[in-house]
């Protein structure tokens, strides 16, 4: 769906969010980080967290021992994702978007998924003229450069997500039933 199409269905959402994958998957080496960012140790603590209570919310019999594990390697792990990096997140917004952030936050999660092993930054902007301005140069949602994922809100509840890579958004989920 053109991205046009999608503002205006969703015109009265007030808030919006773009995702930036921060690891990456190596089968031979398992996790790796993409060091540059100066992400924080209470950031990755927090992330890690996040993703803790997620998986001891789900029923006991979910709980795999491969997702305990995992948690557990990474708050060991946590020097791996902390490299000092130079690059501030902030860094990544682009020019017309800066006066638009609302707030960013480092995750396992995004609006498009829940990734066990690849730590995400997660901006949040105002949906306003200058944002939309932004968002328009692109003909999809699926034409997003390095931001992807775009999530669309409405008083802070979810009212559209759209999974860049993958080529999927929640109103192809609506349309196909």
């Amino acid at each position: 769906m053109e991205m046009k199409e999608i503002l205006n269905r969703f015109s009265d959402c007030d808030t919006f969010s773009l995702s930036l994958g921060i690891s990456r998957h190596n089968k031979k080496n398992g996790i790796l980080p993409i060091p540059e960012y100066n992400i924080s140790r209470e950031e990755y603590k927090n992330a890690v967290e996040e993703l803790r209570k997620h998986i001891e919310s789900k029923p006991y019999n979910c709980n795999t021992d491969m997702e305990i594990g995992l948690i557990n390697k990474l708050a060991m792990r946590e020097s791996l994702f902390l490299p000092n990096g130079k690059k501030d997140p902030k860094e990544e917004i682009p020019e017309e978007l800066k006066e638009s952030l609302i707030r960013y936050e480092v995750s396992f999660f995004n609006n498009a998924s829940i990734c066990y092993d690849l730590l995400s930054i997660n901006y949040y902007f105002k949906l306003n003229e200058e944002s939309k301005k932004y968002l328009l140069k692109f003909k999809t949602d699926f034409d997003l450069d390095y931001l992807d994922d775009l999530a669309l809100y409405k008083n802070d509840k979810l009212m559209f997500s759209s999974n860049t890579h993958e080529e999927y958004n929640s109103l192809e989920e609506y349309s196909s039933n």
